[in-house]
């Protein structure tokens, strides 16, 4: 890995970690509030910071080999996949509030001919 890969994932990381703090609010509460996700949320900024100090590292000592290297395409893998499960997330957040709108709008429109059956 040379100084230019480390140099685009400083700048990468960055991205992400906005992207999933952004992106949680977007997310609905119940989901927010399970342990699962409170703890994997603080491994992603976790990730994402040591990801965007290493690879400034890396940067200033013209790239990494083997083992440091491998260590850096982890934490942007981590990153990365933390990254979808926001976004998946976000989406099946979005997809309940629209089929629970919907159930509701059923729901009304039977009600008046409820009402006027015998």
């Amino acid at each position: 890995m040379n100084a230019a890969t480390c140099a685009i994932l400083a700048g990468v990381f960055p991205l992400i970690l906005i992207a999933i703090v952004a992106d949680r609010r977007g997310i609905h509460q119940g989901l927010k509030r399970r342990s699962w996700y409170r703890r994997s949320f603080v491994g992603t900024v976790a990730a994402c910071l040591l990801g965007i100090v290493y690879a400034v590292i890396g940067v200033q000592v013209e790239g990494f080999k083997g083992p440091e290297a491998s260590l850096l395409w982890i934490l942007f893998t981590v990153a990365l996949l933390a990254f979808a499960a926001s976004i998946v997330l976000s989406i099946a957040t979005q997809e309940n509030a629209e089929d629970q709108f919907e159930t509701e709008a059923e729901r009304t429109s039977q009600m008046p001919a409820l009402a006027e059956a015998p």
